[in-house]
């Protein structure tokens, strides 16, 4: 997975959240969000107000703007992401990761996840209609060495791919928070258990996916049309 779609409009993305989208907030939608794009996030130091952020993570200390994608909530463990490891999750043990994963999670809104099973994208999505969801993630500002303007990016954070990911030929996926547990991901004061008790694999019994079309990934903005079935479903 490597791609997710933010299809909400922005009034349908605050009123599910609670939160306000600010008065000078820019944001179109509808659209497959990758890396170096723009998307919406929550954060730890404004949990009611949705910000533009990158997807890639450029740590603060960083002389170069190399964009991590992806947080393993395991960290080294786990190399072969298997789905049923009961070891410690060894996030915090990355220096990349470790002062984010305290003071600067977010919570990232999305509609659907895609992934790509050989040459088909498919998109990955919650039953009941329980959209937009919010995923885990950890955040940064960074500063460009040449110019000194400064860049909000964030990472997700993944786990092992539960069997529907694992049928689509990954084995990775986000951190997908239940409904409401943005607001606990988002609470300053977590203690490090009760963050990393956070991080867990999403039921597949409670997720669906269908094949698409890739016009999604050419299009300045996605229809609803875009998003049907080419096919059965997963």
């Amino acid at each position: 997975m490597k791609e997710f779609i933010i299809f909400s409009s922005l009034d349908t993305i605050s009123y599910r959240f609670g939160v306000s989208a600010g008065n000078r907030l820019e944001w179109n939608g509808r659209m497959v969000v990758s890396a170096g794009k723009e998307s919406l996030v929550l954060t730890c130091q404004k949990p009611k107000e949705l910000v533009v952020s990158t997807f890639g993570m450029i740590p603060c200390w960083s002389k170069e703007s190399r964009r991590w994608l992806f947080a393993r909530g395991e960290g080294k463990k786990n190399p072969a992401n298997e789905p049923h490891f009961t070891g410690s999750k060894a996030i915090f043990m990355n220096p990349v990761f470790r002062k984010p994963l305290f003071r600067q999670r977010c919570a990232v809104p999305a509609d659907a996840l895609v992934i790509w099973n050989r040459n088909q994208p498919w998109l990955v999505y919650l039953r009941d209609k329980q959209r937009p969801f919010a995923m885990a993630g950890v955040y940064d500002i960074w500063a460009d060495p040449g110019t000194r303007a400064e860049h909000h990016t964030f990472a997700l954070i993944t786990v092992s791919g539960n069997g529907l990911i694992r049928q689509l030929s990954s084995d990775r996926m986000p951190v997908i928070l239940p409904p409401g547990g943005e607001t606990s991901w988002l609470r300053e004061s977590c203690s490090l258990s009760e963050i990393l008790s956070m991080l867990q694999m999403y039921p597949a019994e409670k997720m669906n996916a269908h094949p698409v079309s890739d016009a999604i990934f050419n299009a300045d903005r996605i229809t609803a049309g875009m998003l049907r079935p080419v096919a059965d479903k997963a």
